[in-house]
């Protein structure tokens, strides 16, 4: 699953290793199991246009981006976090914001056909930065933007806390200026403090059709990751043009 609670525990634990020199006993780092549904038919309706039909899980699998395709380099793969179920939000209406921005939100589980994941991770001295990348494709093609309109709520929702398995954090929010890329798409960038080093987890995501491609990138760096993974972003649209 493509996970917020889940990704934010296990940044938690690596920052505290990376950067402290603590040991890490979480085994939060397990790839889940992949959603229990039925494989869907690959090949797109009349109306449909490649990218948008529903996918099976291969063709979902074979869009996501290799080792190679990222820019820069040091960076090294790393398992995807199991999910941890839905987070506790104070005040409980920016828990959307936090909550349902990610598709494993339990209200999703029934309406995602196909959800497959990656994950990588670059660390240097003082700092450290994963990314995950995911393409889920829904059973129902008007559900794929719920997590972008889920997002919506930023602008009310600057400032909130959320309670994870290992604490309760202050969280802000902001909005960013989404790539015009995809039906629908929306950018996010939350940012917490950790034993006092300061977190971000910037979230993209885009919709088209039954798809929703999925980008977050947590680090201690401010700096908006977005440009740099636009080449990314577009080779996993252009991929899942391929039939």
């Amino acid at each position: 699953m493509f996970t917020r609670t889940s990704v934010f525990v296990a940044t938690v634990c690596a920052l505290t290793l990376a950067l402290t020199g603590c040991s890490d006993d979480s085994d939060s780092a397990t790839k889940p199991a992949a959603v229990d549904q039925p494989a869907p038919s690959a090949s797109p309706s009349p109306s449909e246009a490649p990218e948008a039909r529903l996918l099976t899980a291969a063709e979902a699998k074979a869009a996501l981006p290799a080792l190679t395709d990222l820019p820069g380099s040091g960076w090294k793969a790393t398992p995807v976090p199991a999910e941890d179920g839905d987070s506790q939000v104070e005040p409980a209406s920016c828990a959307p914001l936090w909550n349902q921005v990610a598709t494993d939100y339990s209200g999703y589980k029934p309406k995602i056909a196909v959800m497959e994941n990656t994950g990588y991770t670059a660390e240097a001295p003082g700092s450290y930065t994963e990314v995950l990348f995911e393409v889920a494709s829904w059973t129902n093609a008007a559900d794929s933007a719920l997590p972008i309109e889920a997002g919506a709520s930023a602008d009310q929702c600057a400032s909130f806390s959320a309670t994870e398995p290992d604490g309760t954090y202050p969280v802000t929010a902001k909005k960013l200026t989404p790539l015009a890329l995809g039906e629908k798409q929306s950018a996010i960038q939350f940012t917490t403090t950790v034993e006092g080093i300061t977190v971000y987890f910037s979230l993209y995501q885009f919709a088209v059709g039954h798809n929703l491609v999925s980008v977050l990138q947590s680090s201690t760096g401010a700096d908006n990751p977005q440009t740099t993974f636009e080449p990314v972003i577009r080779g996993i649209l252009a991929d899942l043009k391929k039939a």
